[in-house]
């Protein structure tokens, strides 16, 4: 299960990046967080880990974290909204 919500988050804030709708530097740290997420489950899935381990832990942690900052941001913060303009077709 946690092996699509990785690929999942890798995919979600790649698109946070592009957009720029949140800071730059908590994209960055989500893109990190889930490729760290996903190499604890492939190495969970290859039995190179035990589920409960220390670095099992270690490398879920800077997710863990990023998305509460992520959350706590976005209840304080919110979206950057840019200002979008639409023309109306003449015709």
């Amino acid at each position: 299960m946690i092996l699509p919500w990785s690929i999942g988050g890798l995919i979600l804030y790649y698109c946070l990046y592009k957009i720029r709708v949140i800071p730059r530097w908590l994209s960055i740290w989500g893109i990190l967080g889930s490729t760290f997420t996903l190499l604890a489950t492939l190495m969970l899935m290859l039995n190179i880990i035990e589920l409960v381990s220390p670095v099992y832990f270690i490398l879920n942690a800077p997710l863990a974290f990023g998305e509460l900052i992520l959350a706590i941001f976005l209840i304080v913060k919110g979206f950057n909204r840019p200002t979008i303009t639409f023309k109306e077709n003449e015709g």
